[in-house]
């Protein structure tokens, strides 16, 4: 197994354009059809205005190299997303550098 190094043990985000880019993320998610093996990055919960909360697996590496970000909704961990190279950079900034 890899040893992934984030950045930080919690992280709220609380500004409304990273809110909306993290919403937009999910919603233009594009379902997987195959298995994938995995490791996790991050564990995120979206709190909706209702109080519900959401839970996702979030791999988005910290690197310079073009990348596809995996998102995968708990508890079903066998159903996986994927986000486009750009929407993953931009997240990269966010959890990496803000």
């Amino acid at each position: 197994m890899k040893q992934i190094e984030v950045p930080f043990i919690k992280k709220q985000i609380t500004d409304n354009e990273s809110i909306v880019l993290f919403q937009r993320a999910v919603n233009g998610a594009e379902k997987t059809n195959a298995f994938i093996n995995y490791d996790v990055y991050f564990k995120m919960t979206m709190t909706m205005k209702d109080g519900k909360e959401l839970d996702y697996y979030l791999n988005i590496e910290n690197t310079e190299k073009p990348q596809i970000g995996l998102l995968i909704k708990l508890p079903n961990t066998v159903e996986s997303y994927t986000l486009p190279e750009k929407t993953s950079e931009k997240l990269k900034q966010i959890i990496y550098y803000t």
